[in-house]
């Protein structure tokens, strides 16, 4: 069976979603370090950290950013902002076509 990342397609997204994570994770890390991250922010965080490729896996974290995303600085929520397009374009992708419009972070 194919994963995502098995997809060049989709490795293409996935390595833009990467590149968008490695400006997030030092943010998310100070946010975790000083005790204030949400635990479902945390949790959706610590599953891409430890390598969880699955389009839920993005899908959560990328919500969890959406849901506090007042919590970090303009520079930071344009960086999410990105994210979550990469994650909706992800999605479409992979189970789009069965489900137009049925996951839209915007």
């Amino acid at each position: 069976m194919e994963t995502l990342i098995d997809n060049a397609q989709h490795r293409k997204v996935i390595d833009k979603l990467e590149k968008y994570q490695d400006k997030l994770i030092p943010v998310l890390e100070d946010l975790e370090a000083s005790g204030q991250m949400p635990e479902d922010l945390k949790r959706a965080f610590d599953v891409i950290d430890d390598g969880g490729t699955e389009l839920g896996d993005y899908v959560a974290l990328s919500d969890a950013l959406f849901t506090y995303q007042g919590m970090f600085p303009e520079h930071v929520r344009e960086h999410i902002a990105r994210y979550r397009e990469e994650v909706q374009e992800l999605f479409q992708m992979d189970e789009g076509l069965q489900t137009p419009n049925a996951y839209d972070p915007l």
